[in-house]
Order: C-alpha cells, then sequence, then structure tokens
C-alpha cells in the first residue's frame, strides 16, 4: 500500500470539535486510516493512512448540529477538500487532485443524479411532517414507484457509462453503493462483468462478487434464504422457510424504535385477524440491538401481536440481504419462494382478497 492524505478545511457558519471519515471497510488489505476521527484545529483537519486502491468515503460531524458530505473517492498521494459545515445534502463534493473523485463526479453524471435524489428525500421529510410520520398507503405506494424511477434511472445510467468506459474502479463502488439503497438488480451482474479483473482482484471486488451472489436469492422466483435467528426465548432458531404450512407468509423485517415499522401493525392485525385461517401467516423479525431486547418484547405485548416474533440480533442476517429500509418485507408461497417484496398493508390486502378470498381469480 501508499500513503495517502486528505486535508479538509469546514466552510459555512458552524464549526465543530471533530470530524469523522466513514469508509465502506474498515481497515483492510487495501485501506488503513491512522484515525478515523481527528480534531478541528483552526477549522481545518488531516486524515492519514495507507491505500492500494481508490476508496468511496464520506464525512460527517455531529455535535448539537449535524453535517456531512456525500460520497466522494480517495487515492495514493495529498489530496484536499472543502466541507460544508451548513450541509446535509448528498452531493459530492470535490476533492482536489484526486483523479478518481473528478471522474466519480463528472463522467458518471452524479451531480444530476444525487439532484433529483435530495428532492426525493426533501419531499419525503415534508411528507413525513405533514402526516407526523404516518403518511397515507396511498400516498407511499405513488412515492416507492417514483424512488424505483430513480433507482432505474440510475442504473441504467451505470451501465451505459461502464460500457463506454471499462478502465475504471468506479463502477465498482457503486455497485456496492447501490446495493447497500437497493438491493439486487440483475444489471449488476451485467456491470460486474464489465469491471477490468486488477480491481475484480481487490477487497472490494471480491466483496462485490460475493455480495451479488447471495443478493441473487432475494429476486421473486427464488427460495427465501435461510437465516440463524433467536426466538423470543433468546433461544436460537433456524428459520427454513420452505415447505412451510401457510399458502402465504409474509416476513416482516421491524425493529422496536422504527415508527413506520409501528404504524403498519395495526393494518396487518386487521388482516391477521381476516386471512389466517385462509393460510396466511405473518412472521416478523426484529433487528433490535442487544440492548432493545426489552424494547422489542414491550412493542410485542403493547401492541399484542398475535403472530410468531424472531429476533435477528443486530440485523446481522438482514444486513446480509441488504436490508437498511425498515419495515421490509417478504411475501412466500408454500414452498418458501419469494412472490413480492416490499408491499404496504393495503397492497398486501389487495393480494390476499384476490388470491384468498377469490382463490386466484377462479
Amino acid at each position: 500500500m501508499q500513503p495517502f492524505i486528505l486535508e479538509g478545511r469546514l466552510i459555512g457558519s458552524k464549526n465543530f470539535e471533530e470530524v469523522h471519515l466513514v469508509s465502506y471497510f474498515k481497515d483492510s488489505v487495501d485501506f488503513s486510516v491512522k484515525s478515523r476521527t481527528v480534531n478541528v484545529k483552526d477549522r481545518t483537519f488531516k486524515f492519514e493512512g495507507f491505500i492500494r486502491s481508490p476508496q468511496s468515503c464520506h464525512l460527517f460531524a455531529e455535535d448539537s448540529n449535524y453535517a456531512c458530505t456525500g460520497k466522494f473517492f480517495i487515492e495514493k498521494g495529498k489530496q484536499r477538500i472543502n466541507f460544508n459545515s451548513d450541509s446535509t445534502v448528498r452531493i459530492p463534493p470535490t476533492v482536489y487532485k484526486s483523479n478518481s473523485n473528478a471522474e466519480f463526479v463528472s463522467f458518471f453524471h452524479q451531480k444530476e443524479y444525487f439532484s433529483k435524489e435530495n428532492i426525493w428525500y426533501k419531499t419525503l421529510d415534508i411528507l413525513s411532517t405533514k402526516y407526523k410520520n404516518k403518511i397515507p398507503d396511498s400516498i407511499m405506494n405513488i412515492y416507492r414507484l417514483s424512488r424505483n424511477e430513480l433507482y432505474n434511472e440510475r442504473d441504467s445510467t451505470l451501465a451505459v457509462d461502464t460500457k463506454r468506459k471499462k478502465e475504471s474502479v468506479i463502477p465498482l463502488w457503486q455497485i456496492v453503493n447501490y446495493t447497500y439503497e437497493k438491493g439486487y438488480s440483475p444489471i449488476y451482474k451485467k456491470i460486474y462483468s464489465l469491471i477490468p479483473k486488477k480491481y475484480k482482484d481487490t477487497e472490494v471486488g471480491k466483496y462485490v462478487a460475493k455480495r451479488l451472489a447471495e443478493l441473487s436469492h432475494t429476486l421473486p422466483g427464488t427460495l427465501f434464504p435461510k437465516l440463524e435467528l433467536l426466538d423470543t426465548g433468546s433461544r436460537k432458531k433456524l428459520a427454513v422457510l420452505r415447505n412451510i404450512k401457510n399458502k402465504y407468509t409474509l416476513i416482516d423485517f421491524w425493529y422496536s424504535h422504527c415508527g413506520p415499522c409501528i404504524v403498519q401493525f395495526e393494518h396487518l392485525k386487521r388482516l391477521y385477524t381476516q386471512y389466517h385461517q385462509l393460510s396466511f401467516e405473518i412472521i416478523g423479525i426484529s433487528v433490535d440491538k442487544l440492548k432493545y431486547k426489552d424494547d422489542w418484547l414491550r412493542i410485542i405485548e403493547s401492541k399484542q401481536l398475535p403472530w410468531p416474533q424472531l429476533w435477528d440480533v443486530a440485523g446481522k442476517e438482514a444486513a446480509n440481504l441488504s436490508i437498511n429500509i425498515y419495515p421490509t418485507n417478504f411475501l412466500l408461497d408454500s414452498d418458501g419462494k419469494i412472490i413480492e417484496k416490499n408491499l404496504s398493508p393495503s397492497e398486501l390486502e389487495a393480494f390476499l382478497k384476490v388470491h384468498l378470498i377469490y382463490k386466484d381469480g377462479e
């Protein structure tokens, strides 16, 4: 590995005592940082370490206020960055003397995409405030569609640009970021096949290959993977959701301090009461950390949730499935195959009405 230095300066009205550097991998064979938290002196800071290949990072600072940068790339040598202490948007910053970051910003048109993404997130914040974190399903369904269209536009742009310039490491890191946000898409496998072998042989390259193989098992039509979970008594249980006795099973990932997760419970309880005897089951999987175990059990009791509950401590299994937004759910058939993913309660209700009351349209 070769040394790198990232010198930074706070611009903007807010001041912070510390700045934090976040990368996808902690110290590894490709990237090592002397300290990921550094002090700010006279509004300047500096990170040092060793690097083998370009790495995707972002900065944040937090005390009574919060500020962050969008993702950017650092590489070997000395680089410089301005950190806007008033900003919480995700537009990539300029990193002076980083060729990889210049390529990331300009070649892959990220400014245009991130501008659209920021509008999307700001709209979500406005809706959440307006409806006090209880956005109606009818609005959220439209919002999810707009998000998926945005993701598809982003993925198509990445595929075209990867074909156009094959000697780049940027697409590899974008697959990491995109699977974290969206999960698996077959287009990522195609993009990965175009990436040079020298980058595939890096730690991130090997990780992406493994991740794509794992995530391909979360597509509709595939068998839902085995999960190692605990029950409410903290007894280990290997959940093999195949050849299950119910015609349809909803796997619901949630946690005790997730407002949108808890809001949906009343609607799900109505559906459970109406359709459970018609061969419909729900299995709740909490991703709460160990310190929140009592909160998890308290929610189950206070909300009187009648379906089975399992515990994925700190979301380790969920992370392997690229679940980063909650609630996330999978609807399975009696063989444990995935039928649908991330149905809203109203969408689930419409599905059950057709397939259990009207018996698949007959």
